[in-house]
């Protein structure tokens, strides 16, 4: 350690055992006393031994709240006026409970009415029965009705259409033909709204979150310089949360400065994923990373202090649900017992050989390993940083190495306690000192402009290893997750069923049709079979002559029994079998029977419902083109795309999103794999909020903000990284959250190319007219072939030779016309032309060409 510079000052210095390109922390408390000009907030000294008080949890760890709702008036009358909402929220053993009390209770109460207006229609007296009604040429309301139990059966005949044929109404009682429509519109009214509530639970959003996972901890270590709070976040289907964000609160306890004390008080907390805001694309899984900043609650909080504190970090992600359309919210929360100091989160993707894809590992999505890290606070770290001689790194343009991954720049060094600035040959060895004005391109002549689209996919001399596809064209995700047979259990659920191919489903559909048949077909054999209808003197034939009364007519064996089952379960009643009075056990059955066959009929009418609206199925019909450009616009350069929508029913607030992923590492050290930077995009004047009425080129500002800033031609053809492009908007016909992905390697990037123009005015329909057929077609601009960043450097070189000298200002402009700019085109020329001199590595062939490209048509 280095000695204090002041003996009155007291400070512990943080040590490092590596050089600066990779710096890992010794681990340790580091203690600084303060003086009176810079005070912090105070902390209690932990005392070993002293019993610590475990905060009490307001989520659990699988998402639910843990809040009691005690003591509100008129409680039971506020729940029953939303009575869909409490059906839909309760469990399902609740739900089905009420719907068999439902159909209990009308079928109970219609038959009370019929048999009333049989009993005073006189059908129930001994001489009017329907064994005697031929005799006395009577004619009764309903035929074959005995007792109030011949009620309750025609009840359930009338209520769900099954219709056996062996009760029917006559026209003899108009009040009869009255009372068997209503109970038809009631019926039909019940199991709508039954049929809506079974919908609204099985597609309730709630559910979804089951396979969206949240690290058992948190962890708190270095990136790039800073403290932070990490966790990790996963998505076990392949349906993917459109618009998924992801938010944090810190909730602990507060003194405001008039004494206050605020329980439970809420900050938010700035999270982000990799170079990405709190919008993510979650494609797999993710670590969400809080800097614990000056803004951070978390700035003063050290490892000792997560002994004795008492806060809860709730997490929150939100999106909806690609399946269903509808939005969800997932949530977990973390005790400072749960967050683990100087951990970081082992790596879960991997691409995987022999599927051709990449794939999760969900086995280590928990698993951390530890790391050198300071224990004291991020304000600490701070203070310390400021009174050491550590030289602090400014950023440079990253070096790309053939195996695609970003490497540290030879950084400048600021002496932390100086105002000026210093270059020093420190990093990787072989790096330059100090950075020059260069032309990449003009080192290798094949790479020169050309017309032909495909030009650019010629494969240099060296080799270039391609980079796997993320993305597919299609919008599909090249991701594989292997689950475990646990994990398996909780895709048991209706959206696997949505999301499942219609092979799957249709399947499905038949095996629980015949094992319900079946089973119910068991059930009435072993009830005709103990009440001994299968005996030779108790069959059809003969149960006429010796007055035996079944339990079912016309049943003569197991097959009989099967086809009874089919049609009281889909109510078809030919008419030839029906139940009798005999037997009550078999009355039960049949209502059993048709309830669940109801509720069977519901379930798949609404998975057919969703499969046929999926919202995925929408983005069929966007199309995105199958090459991206850069060339110059408004004096900049830009990445651009095309999108466009085949159908007249637009998407509505269709936004469009670019992540920029390739391989990087950290100041630490550490290989981040497949990080993301979001890369800003317009539309033309507008933002990502579009009107798309018609195809759409989107563009990207390469500016000095821009991950693409230091990309040359070259670079397209040995660089390993992947841009994909998100659609999301609403359907205009379904009202569902629909998304289309896509992505572009560097090899479908055409460097000095536009898009040709395809909407033109018909006159003859007086409309205009989008000609799909030139969708994917460019045309060849005039493109420097320099990265922006070297445009912009010989822009400001050339802007104070001209000031200096006090001629024009040089004006750049690359419109065909004009390629270079319109003053000073021969000096500008003649520099470029010295700066390939200066190179040293120029072929004279390779100065002629570049001379021959810079003459202007």
């Amino acid at each position: 350690m280095d000695s204090p510079r002041d003996g009155n000052e007291k400070k512990a210095l943080i040590t490092t055992s590596q050089p600066y390109g990779n710096p890992e922390l010794t681990p340790g408390i580091y203690y600084y006393q303060k003086t009176p000009t810079s005070p912090t907030p105070s902390r209690k000294s932990f005392r070993p031994g002293a019993v610590r008080k475990i905060r009490r949890r307001a989520v659990f760890k699988n998402g639910d709240c843990n809040i009691l709702q005690s003591r509100i008036s008129k409680r039971g009358i506020r729940y029953l006026q939303d009575m869909f909402t409490t059906l839909v929220d309760i469990q399902w053993r609740w739900t089905l409970i009420i719907f068999a009390l439902a159909f209990f209770v009308s079928w109970l109460a219609f038959a009370l009415i019929w048999w009333l207006i049989m009993f005073t229609h006189g059908d129930l007296e001994d001489q009017h029965l329907p064994q005697n009604q031929a005799e006395n040429n009577w004619t009764p309301c309903v035929l074959n009705i005995h007792s109030f139990t011949s009620c309750y059966l025609f009840s359930i005949e009338t209520q769900h259409t099954i219709g056996y044929g062996v009760r029917t109404t006559t026209e003899e009682c108009p009040e009869a033909i009255f009372i068997m429509s209503m109970q038809s519109i009631i019926g039909m009214m019940i199991q709508a709204f039954m049929v809506g509530i079974v919908f609204a639970k099985m597609t309730r959003p709630k559910l979804r979150t089951q396979t969206l996972l949240f690290s058992r901890n948190a962890v708190i270590c270095q990136r790039e310089g800073h403290l932070c709070l990490m966790f990790r976040v996963g998505d076990m289907r392949k349906s993917h949360i459109i618009g998924a964000s992801i938010r944090a609160q810190l909730i602990r306890s507060r003194k405001t400065k008039e004494g206050e004390v605020l329980s439970n008080f809420q900050t938010e907390l700035n999270v982000t994923a990799d170079g990405c805001d709190n919008n993510l694309f979650f494609i797999w899984p993710m670590t969400i990373c809080h800097k614990i900043d000056e803004e951070s609650p978390l700035y003063h909080l050290s490892a000792s202090d997560m002994l004795q504190d008492k806060f809860e970090v709730v997490v929150i992600l939100e999106g909806t649900v690609e399946s269903t359309g509808q939005t969800t919210q997932a949530r977990s929360s973390y005790l400072a017992s749960e967050v683990l100091w100087g951990h970081r989160f082992e790596a879960v993707v991997c691409y995987n050989k022999d599927r051709q894809g990449y794939e999760v590992n969900y086995s280590k999505f928990d698993n951390t390993y530890p790391v050198d890290t300071p224990l004291c606070s991020g304000a600490e770290l701070a203070e310390f940083y400021k009174l050491q001689d550590v030289p602090e790194p400014i950023k440079m343009p990253e070096r790309r190495l053939e195996d695609g991954v970003l490497r540290p720049p030879p950084p400048i060094m600021r002496d932390r306690n100086h105002n000026h600035q210093q270059r020093s040959h420190y990093g990787y060895d072989g790096m330059e000192e100090k950075t020059e004005l260069r032309q990449h391109l003009l080192k290798n002549h094949s790479f020169c402009q050309s017309n032909d689209p495909k030009g650019f996919q010629r494969v240099p001399s060296h080799i270039r290893k391609p980079r796997h596809r993320i993305v597919l064209k299609n919008g599909n995700c090249n991701i594989h997750r292997p689950t475990s047979r646990r994990q398996r259990l909780t895709f048991l659920q209706f959206t696997k069923l949505v999301d499942s191919s219609w092979t799957f489903t249709i399947f499905i559909f038949l095996n629980t049709l015949l094992l319900s048949w079946l089973l119910f077909a068991v059930i009435w054999w072993l009830i005709c079979y103990t009440h001994g209808d299968f005996e030779p003197g108790h069959l059809p034939p003969v149960q006429k002559q010796n007055g035996f009364v079944p339990c079912v007519y016309d049943i003569h064996g197991f097959a009989s029994c099967l086809l009874f089952s089919i049609e009281t379960q889909h109510t078809v009643g030919y008419g030839i079998k029906a139940t009798t009075d005999e037997c009550p056990e078999a009355i039960f059955v049949n209502a059993l029977q048709c309830i669940i066959g109801f509720t069977m009929q519901g379930i798949m009418a609404v998975i057919i419902f969703s499969k046929m609206t999926l919202p995925r199925l929408r983005s069929q019909t966007l199309l995105f083109s199958k090459k991206a450009v850069i060339c110059p616009r408004n004096n900049k350069l830009c990445f651009a795309f095309r999108m466009g929508d085949m159908r007249k029913n637009h998407i509505i607030d269709a936004k469009v999103r670019a992540f920029y992923v390739r391989s990087t590492r950290t100041v630490e050290g550490r290989l981040l794999d497949h990080h993301q930077v979001e890369l800003p995009l317009k539309v033309d004047g507008c933002k990502t909020g579009l009107f798309f009425n018609w195809p759409l080129v989107v563009w990207h500002k390469i500016d000095r903000n821009s991950p693409l800033y230091y990309l040359v031609p070259s670079d397209l053809q040995q660089d390993r990284f992947e841009i994909v492009v998100l659609l999301e908007g609403t359907s205009q016909s379904t009202g569902q959250m629909t998304q289309a992905k896509t992505s572009y390697l560097p090899r479908e990037v055409l460097w000095g190319h536009k898009f040709q123009s395809l909407l033109n005015f018909n006159y003859d329909r007086r409309e205009f007219e989008a000609d799909f057929s030139k969708f994917d077609e460019v045309l060849p601009i005039s493109t420097p072939l320099c990265s922006a960043a070297y445009i912009d450097e010989y822009t400001q070189m050339q802007v104070k030779s001209v000031s200096s000298s006090r001629s024009s200002t040089l004006h750049l402009d690359f419109s065909p016309r004009h390629s270079l700019g319109e003053i000073n085109v021969a000096k500008l020329k003649e520099n470029i032309i010295n700066i390939c001199h200066s190179s040293g590595n120029d072929s004279d062939s390779d100065i002629e060409k570049t001379r021959a490209w810079l003459n202007l048509k």
